[in-house]
């Protein structure tokens, strides 16, 4: 059996070790994996990724709903420069989310942009 994994963060890993981490996963028959981005702070790291590793990494690009508080002004106009360069992105992380924020106004205004 064949595997993706389809929310894989492997721009958020502190050891770096994303190379070994893919290795192990090809190892296990996983394919490839979808790897969102949290916030504008590392869209860029999650496009390396996945050009790094062009046939197992898909990059997807937003912003988490417990990051919009960080979001710049910005941050819609830049989003789409990016996936304008890159075709092949995906839009994620992004949505509405109760768990850590409880006003849900900021999260609903970010998402219909």
């Amino acid at each position: 059996m064949q595997y993706i994994d389809s929310h894989l963060h492997l721009q958020d890993y502190k050891l770096n070790n994303a190379p070994q981490f893919i290795a192990q996963m090809r190892h296990s028959s996983v394919l490839g994996a979808i790897c969102p981005a949290t916030d504008e702070s590392n869209w860029e790291k999650v496009i390396g990724l996945a050009c790094q590793y062009p046939d197992f990494v898909v990059p997807a690009l937003g912003l988490h709903p417990w990051y919009i508080n960080q979001a710049s002004a910005t941050w819609n106009i830049k989003l789409e420069k990016i996936l304008r360069q890159n075709p092949k992105c995906l839009i994620g992380e992004c949505g509405l989310d109760r768990l850590k924020n409880t006003n849900p106004e900021p999260q609903k205004q970010i998402f219909a942009t």
